[in-house]
């Protein structure tokens, strides 16, 4: 069972309660062939926030996606998700990026990126969140806000990294292996890096790949434009 917001199946904003009732400004079921038809997508394109209209598009598929996701990460794969967040969240992320990738073949990477690094160079260059270690405790970072940055924004690209370096498909079969050999047991965070480096054969080079982006913080340099 997974709790979705109703505001996403209304066709509006999480988090935003009836302001976020995209109904109201006549922008119900919004995808970005709207935005441009409304002179939005220029508009945002101009303010260089892009991807902020296709983040708008297609958050309520990614909702889901994303939610659904948690059925494998903490649900069949346990995890603390108050310790160690960086194993259940970015995996979720990740999983959604390889929904979208088969459900939006035209614009899946870009939604991929919209819902993952861009919210993260929203946040910290419009509200000033400063980047952080993403491998700590939910109480460790300064705000929810900083939360939300480094643990959905950035740090699900160790995925991306590891994809571009091994192969997506490399990837996924290194992910299925750790689900089949860990399926309703408590891992933690060095019991996904270890399984990682074994299934694609190269310990050491994921290692430096996760402490680049978990254990340092290099979110400017990495996703900057």
């Amino acid at each position: 069972m997974i709790w979705i917001e109703s505001t996403i199946f209304a066709g509006g904003l999480p988090g935003l309660g009836d302001a976020g009732d995209l109904d109201d400004l006549g922008l119900d079921q919004l995808d970005t062939s709207q935005l441009d038809d409304l002179g939005l997508g220029d508009v945002f394109d101009d303010l260089g926030l892009g991807d902020i209209g296709l983040t708008m598009a297609s958050t309520q598929e990614w909702v889901i996606a994303h939610e659904v996701g948690h059925m494998w990460w903490y649900s069949l794969i346990g995890t603390d998700s108050i310790t160690t967040p960086v194993i259940d969240e970015p995996l979720a992320q990740h999983s959604a990026c390889l929904v979208v990738r088969v459900t939006r073949k035209a614009d899946g990477e870009a939604v991929c990126d919209a819902q993952t690094s861009a919210t993260f160079g929203q946040m910290t260059s419009m509200l000033g969140v400063a980047d952080a270690v993403a491998d700590q405790r939910t109480d460790e970072f300064d705000s929810s806000l900083q939360y939300g940055a480094v643990v959905y924004g950035k740090a699900p690209n160790l995925y991306r990294a590891l994809e571009e370096e091994y192969g997506t498909g490399e990837v996924t079969d290194a992910l299925a292996e750790f689900v089949d050999a860990n399926a309703f047991a408590q891992v933690t965070d060095d019991d996904l890096r270890t399984s990682l480096g074994e299934s694609l054969g190269d310990p050491a080079g994921v290692d430096a790949t996760w402490q680049r982006w978990f254990e340092e913080v290099h979110g400017a340099d990495d996703l900057g434009d």
